[in-house]
């Protein structure tokens, strides 16, 4: 069960993390940390764990991560990261694989999210709870994933939360029994989906979900289990959401 707390983060976006591989800071058996350029400004992330080895163009050959840190803008003794990843065990090359920054970015977090996980957030938050799409030839089962924000902050929170996955275009997909817990005193922009966004195609039996919502004004949509489906090309078999 990994833990993400983002609740020093003011935005955690699992399809744009700003963790793609640019540079290295730091590389030793234990520590790996690298840096993403952001515009101007530079991020720094950190992993650490056992058994690290590196290739000639940075990126991991081999180790196992224990605990990550993404999103620090200091470097060296200010290193901060304002997310925090813990009771971590995958490998290092199927986390950081390397590719366009859409490949690490949907490595990073389908390799981390792949159990019964736990997610906290204190602001913006677009995530999924195990996969971004299940495909043709492809059977995923979710994990009974959490999902907890306590947003205290003024303005406008945007939330876009999927239980399991983006898209099933093809393949199967046995959805998990995910619970959201939100509570808010700012505005909402909100879409929670207790299984997929979007079913296109294969099949899809969905998950027996908890959804709670306590918010200020704003506009909020919670769905049970797809926002669309293409009934002509999938099947769908509900789950019991609460």
């Amino acid at each position: 069960m990994v833990h993400v707390n983002a609740l020093k983060s003011g935005v955690l976006n699992f399809n744009e993390s700003f963790i793609s591989y640019e540079s290295t800071e730091i590389a030793n058996r234990q520590t790996f940390r690298w840096t993403s350029d952001l515009g101007p400004f530079k991020l720094y992330h950190q992993v650490k764990g056992t058994g690290f080895s590196f290739g000639s163009n940075g990126l991991p050959t081999g180790g196992t991560a224990t605990s990550i840190g993404i999103q620090s803008s200091g470097r060296g003794s200010s290193f901060e990261p304002k997310v925090t990843i813990t009771d971590v065990s995958v490998a290092m090359t199927d986390l950081l694989p390397g590719g366009s920054k859409v490949v690490q970015n949907r490595a990073f977090w389908e390799t981390l999210m792949s159990g019964n996980d736990r997610v906290i957030s204190g602001g913006d938050l677009t995530a999924y709870g195990d996969v971004y799409a299940v495909r043709g030839g492809n059977t995923v089962s979710g994990g009974d994933d959490r999902f907890t924000g306590n947003i205290n902050r003024g303005g406008i929170t945007d939330v876009q939360l999927k239980g399991d996955a983006e898209i099933v275009s093809g393949g199967s997909l046995d959805a998990g029994n995910d619970r959201v817990n939100f509570t808010s005193k700012s505005d909402f922009r909100t879409m929670v989906i207790g299984d997929v966004g979007q079913i296109t195609g294969g099949t899809v039996d969905g998950g027996n979900d908890t959804i709670t919502y306590l918010s200020g004004l704003g506009a909020t949509e919670l769905i049970g289990v797809a926002e669309k489906l293409d009934y002509r090309r999938s099947t769908l078999n509900a789950g019991n959401d609460t």
